[in-house]
């Protein structure tokens, strides 16, 4: 009987995940086998909003990415001083 149940269930899942999926699709969301990477990242655009004050948090707002991909863009460009270890501590 709990067979039964089981598959009754699963059915029911797969249905609503269908359901779910045909909604994104008419919404525009979903687009199978069209994942993975994003887009990349428009260094001259971060620059730019950077060089005119903007917080990082805000230029990943405005153009779509990461706070990590515009910090990489940023501390990436310049060399930083690794900080120094005091190994005999």
């Amino acid at each position: 009987m709990s067979w039964a149940a089981s598959r009754n269930s699963s059915n029911i899942l797969r249905e609503r995940q269908r359901e779910g999926i045909e909604k994104a699709k008419a919404a525009g969301k979903y687009a199978h086998g069209k994942g993975g990477r994003k887009k990349s990242v428009d260094r001259v655009k971060v620059r730019t909003l950077r060089e005119q004050g903007i917080s990082f948090r805000k230029i990943a707002e405005q153009l779509g990415f990461s706070l990590s991909s515009v910090q990489r863009v940023i501390y990436g460009e310049q060399q930083l001083p690794t900080p120094a270890v005091n190994i005999e501590a």
